[in-house]
């Protein structure tokens, strides 16, 4: 059984989609994100590589809950409204997970095991790619 409860995001900061490497996570920062539901702070891809957040963020301080929260989305995570950390959509403040989320980062995002610690997960399209297409309908510069 794999527990995950910790993990380190390594990043570098980019201003052309050439820079975006095959199999890079992506994250916009807009000055307006676009949501069906809505006005929105960020919106992920679930699961996904790629997700935005709003600059004002930065400025209002709830940058750093944004981007844990879409990045859930991206790893699978799906808004639990009964929830009192992280995936809640209205947002808490908090960034708890519970184990049934960690679940969910396995099960939808890296995939089925085929055999002990070799997963089925993986994408057939380039981040790049997905950047633009997630750009193009979600990102309002």
């Amino acid at each position: 059984m794999d527990n995950i409860k910790n993990f380190d995001i390594q990043y570098k900061v980019v201003t052309s989609m050439d820079d975006i490497g095959k199999n890079d996570h992506v994250l916009f920062i807009a000055n307006e994100v676009k949501n069906g539901n809505g006005d929105a702070l960020g919106k992920g891809q679930t699961p996904g590589r790629v997700s935005a957040v709003e600059a004002a963020t930065i400025k209002n301080g709830t940058f750093n809950e944004v981007v844990k929260h879409e990045f859930g989305h991206n790893m699978g995570m799906i808004h639990s409204p009964n929830d009192k950390g992280l995936m809640r959509a209205e947002g808490t403040g908090q960034t708890s997970v519970a184990p049934y989320q960690r679940g969910a980062i396995v099960s939808r995002a890296i995939g089925s095991q085929k055999q002990v610690k070799t997963y089925s997960g993986g994408y057939s399209t380039s981040s790049v790619s997905e950047a633009k297409k997630f750009k193009q309908n979600n990102v309002v510069r």
